[in-house]
C-alpha cells in the first residue's frame, strides 16, 4: 500500500512526500507537479496561500524532460483577483527552471 504524494508545509520549509520509491503508477503524473509547486512557493514570488491549478503539459522530445503549465490565483489586500501563470521546466521530477509571468487571465 502507497500513500499518497504530497506537499506539505513545515514552518518556513515545503516538502514533497511520498515521492520516493518505491511509487505507484500514479505518482509518475502527480510528484512532477509537487516539485513545481514547491518551486514556485519557495521562490518568494507567490504567497503562500496562493492556488496553483497545473493546466498543461508538454513531454519534449523523446527524454524524461516535460514542461508544465498553469495558472496562480491569489488575493492581497488592494487585489482580490491576482493571476499569474507559471511554466516549470522538468527533468522528471528535477525542477530546471521555472517562470513566473504576471498579468490577467
Amino acid at each position: 500500500m502507497y500513500s499518497l504524494p504530497v506537499l506539505q508545509r513545515d514552518d518556513i520549509v515545503f516538502r514533497v512526500k511520498n515521492c520516493d520509491l518505491p511509487r505507484d503508477e500514479n505518482s509518475d503524473s502527480v510528484c512532477p507537479e509537487l516539485f513545481c509547486k514547491k518551486a514556485l512557493l519557495e521562490s518568494g514570488e507567490v504567497p503562500w496561500s496562493a492556488s496553483i491549478n497545473v493546466v498543461g503539459e508538454r513531454k519534449l522530445s523523446q527524454t524524461d524532460k516535460h514542461i508544465i503549465g498553469g495558472i496562480i490565483k491569489f488575493k492581497t489586500k488592494d487585489n482580490p483577483e491576482n493571476v499569474m501563470h507559471f511554466q516549470c521546466w522538468m527533468n522528471r521530477y528535477e525542477v530546471e527552471k521555472y517562470e513566473i509571468l504576471k498579468g490577467r487571465e
